[in-house]
């Protein structure tokens, strides 16, 4: 019994380990903090770019719906179709800087309206054949052909999309050509 004394006044006591901290994960999971950070900085960068870039299509529609407003008050189609038409023209000179948009008129506008709005499946391109009533004395409208117009004008507002080569190609052989035969004319 003596030397179980003299065995346990030699042991000392027990030692803890320190506490584990938090922060002491193994580095998987650093690495997967790290890289869903980066994930949700660049999704925030890409849709407040896109965002940003989309500002002038809100801007357009909120346009329209005053026009729309103001129209339902004086009921002057001239000046819904001349006030459309203004907007829409504003829209495609912002939106296709490298087309020039400004010079389209007549048949040629209509026509890239109808290009770049093609994909939309619940568009209605020929409403944009409307804008020849601007050219009329007293132009009237019935209230589906104004309904269409203004639908296929909020559509093409928020929905138009950039123009392929060969569109492009096209449409400004189609202006050069009719230029052409003005100036033979």
């Amino acid at each position: 019994m003596a030397d179980l004394q003299q065995a346990l006044t030699q042991l000392k006591d027990i030692r803890l380990p320190e506490p584990v901290s938090i922060w002491q994960i193994a580095p998987g999971w650093w690495l997967s903090v790290l890289i869903i950070s980066v994930l949700l900085i660049v999704s925030y960068k890409l849709a407040s770019s896109a965002f940003c870039k989309n500002r002038y299509r809100r801007i357009a529609v909120k346009q329209l719906e005053t026009t729309c407003e103001q129209q339902s008050l004086n009921l002057d189609d001239q000046q819904l179709l001349s006030q459309i038409n203004q907007l829409l023209k504003a829209v495609a000179i912002k939106a296709y800087p490298n087309h020039s948009c400004a010079s389209l008129s007549g048949k040629h506008w209509q026509h890239f309206l109808s290009q770049t709005i093609t994909k939309q499946k619940k568009a209605s391109p020929e409403a944009f054949h409307l804008f020849d009533l601007l050219y009329q004395n007293n132009p009237s409208l019935d209230d589906v052909q104004r309904a269409s117009l203004l639908y296929n004008a909020r559509l093409w507002l928020k929905k138009h999309h950039p123009l392929s080569i060969v569109d492009v190609a096209v449409t400004k052989k189609e202006r050069d050509t009719s230029i052409k035969v003005k100036n033979d004319v």
